[in-house]
């Protein structure tokens, strides 16, 4: 792989293994030279990290062009990162309508994470106006489409606002088998609260904790 520098490929595949320290220490200079070399050859997963990179680095004008750049070739995570940009202000000034739109987008060409970014955007109100009925939808999509988060957050409302144990334990399960930490934590206190099966519980905060979910282990102390 190191002898064939020039392949965009190899170059964005030597980025992530400096940026996760893959076989290398962790080292942030040489990830981005590398996924540079990838943007350039227009590799979309390279773009998006240096774009990420850039918008981190608050070189936030290059960071908006290349997610644009990126979007407009086609890319469904750049126009999130686009929709993000317009969110935050990164680049260019906040326009809540616009990255509604770039969710929306992505989300309406079957993309999970894209469904998932528009209901987030819809419950949280980025526009002023919350649209619980219709993020709701897009949560259930997401989450039948396999995001983990998106499972994790349509158990939740089934729990706390419907009350439906069936589906929250049904969709928390999936979340948690799917490595989700959040479900895990969620799952631990669920067996522990709804069905009173403390070894359950313990088994679902200990791989929480497993993943890093310090508050796992707080919850089961704290009863």
């Amino acid at each position: 792989m190191l002898r064939d520098e020039n392949s965009s490929v190899y170059a964005s595949l030597l980025g992530f293994f400096y940026l996760y320290g893959i076989g290398t220490t962790v080292d942030r200079n040489s990830a981005l030279r590398w996924y540079q070399i990838g943007a350039e050859q227009g590799i979309f997963i390279a773009e998006f990290h240096t774009a990420f990179f850039y918008i981190e680095d608050n070189r936030l004008d290059e960071g908006f062009r290349l997610f644009q750049k990126s979007a407009n070739n086609g890319s469904d995570i750049a126009r999130l990162g686009l929709g993000w940009c317009y969110e935050f202000g990164y680049g260019f000034p906040q326009d809540a309508k616009k990255a509604l739109e770039q969710f929306r987008e992505v989300a309406l060409r079957g993309n999970c994470g894209g469904m998932y970014y528009y209901a987030v955007a819809l419950s949280d109100g980025i526009d002023g106006q919350a649209n619980m009925s219709e993020a709701e939808l897009w949560f259930k999509k997401a989450a039948e489409a396999g995001h983990w988060d998106a499972q994790n957050t349509i158990a939740e409302i089934y729990w706390y606002k419907k009350h439906d144990l069936l589906r929250a334990y049904y969709w928390f399960l999936k979340s948690a088998e799917n490595s989700c930490p959040y479900a895990q934590r969620n799952l631990g206190r669920f067996e522990f609260c709804e069905k009173q099966d403390t070894h359950a519980a313990i088994k679902w905060y200990r791989r929480a904790l497993g993943h890093g979910y310090m508050t796992s282990l707080l919850d089961f102390l704290n009863g």
